[in-house]
């Protein structure tokens, strides 16, 4: 039987955290373990979760005197874990109440896929919908394969466009062997936050078969408070926005220089012959997939007799697949 961890990180979300950790402790399966990394609150965090959780031994608290972000946090609560499944919730989100068993069906039924994320629903505090439509969705389980996609191997794919093929933190979840592969993960203050990112594209570059499950079984909390999901287009304007996203694509670039010679892909050129192979290890390319592959193939530096052939290749299996 799989062991399962759930990685909880929180800096100064005293008001939203019980309510993250009950979500994880409330599963209809239960998680072997929960790990809540504090990251230096300066608020009522830490108070309230060792008065709560601090007897409880299930749950795990890590607390860190100094705010080192994110992925501080990250490396923390994966170096403290034990499951075969890591799962990442954020301390302002909740999971719905059957998010492990649902993701679970998909490992046990999958051994390929080493990488999963689902789908979530935005809500506010006073916000009584998205309760309603997360209920409605615990009916569907029993189809709950209809909502699962294979998407193949990423890594060439993503060495070159740096597409993302993920979800925010909360959605996410990978098997100890992928999660091995990319923590701990230094450059701590490129990612103090969005290191959700390091998961995704390290999950794609370190060649993890991801899987999707378009089931909104997390719960994303919109509040005044969210360091992305409430910028504006008049903030993008301004000159700290503007350096911001300078600075993410410095990161960006050293993120993908340290996979790169961590996995000796030496020359991202040389793995062009590779494009079809990649290609086929998703059962189900739609026409996204297949136009996205075609675009790389003809912008690579393969021959023209190269890229016929390659083309020819990924065009008789797109057609294959369509018969099913």
């Amino acid at each position: 039987m799989l062991k399962t961890t759930c990685l909880i990180n929180n800096f100064n979300y005293g008001d939203f955290i019980i309510e993250a950790v009950e979500s994880a402790l409330g599963q209809t399966v239960e998680f072997n373990e929960v790990i809540v990394v504090d990251d230096g609150s300066t608020d009522n965090s830490v108070q309230i979760l060792q008065e709560k959780y601090g007897q409880n031994s299930q749950v795990k608290l890590i607390i860190k005197e100094q705010n080192e972000g994110q992925l501080s946090s990250f490396n923390l609560g994966h170096s403290a874990s034990n499951g075969d499944i890591i799962c990442f919730l954020d301390s302002d989100d909740k999971y719905q109440q059957n998010y492990l068993e649902s993701i679970l069906k998909i490992y046990n039924l999958y051994p390929e896929c080493d990488f999963l994320f689902c789908g979530y629903q935005k809500f506010q505090d006073l916000d009584a919908s998205s309760s309603d439509q997360i209920t409605s969705q615990q009916e569907s389980q029993i189809d709950i394969l209809k909502y699962v996609r294979n998407r193949g191997c990423s890594a060439v794919f993503t060495l070159h466009t740096k597409r993302y093929i993920g979800a925010p933190t909360s959605t996410l979840s990978m098997r100890r062997k992928t999660a091995e592969k990319i923590l701990p993960f230094p450059y701590l203050e490129d990612w103090r936050i969005r290191a959700d990112d390091c998961l995704v594209y390290g999950a794609s570059l370190v060649g993890a078969v991801k899987f999707t499950l378009s089931l909104n079984l997390v719960q994303y909390r919109m509040h005044t408070r969210n360091n992305y999901a409430n910028k504006t287009q008049e903030d993008a304007k301004e000159r700290k926005e503007i350096l911001a996203h300078y600075q993410r694509k410095l990161a960006l670039n050293r993120l993908f220089n340290l996979f790169s010679q961590q996995m000796n892909y030496l020359d991202k050129n040389e793995l062009t012959s590779l494009i079809p192979f990649e290609f086929k290890t998703i059962p189900q390319p739609d026409s996204k997939d297949f136009r996205g592959y075609l675009n790389l193939l003809w912008n690579s530096n393969l021959q023209i007799p190269a890229k016929i052939k390659s083309s020819l290749i990924m065009t008789k299996y797109m057609l294959s697949t369509r018969k099913y």
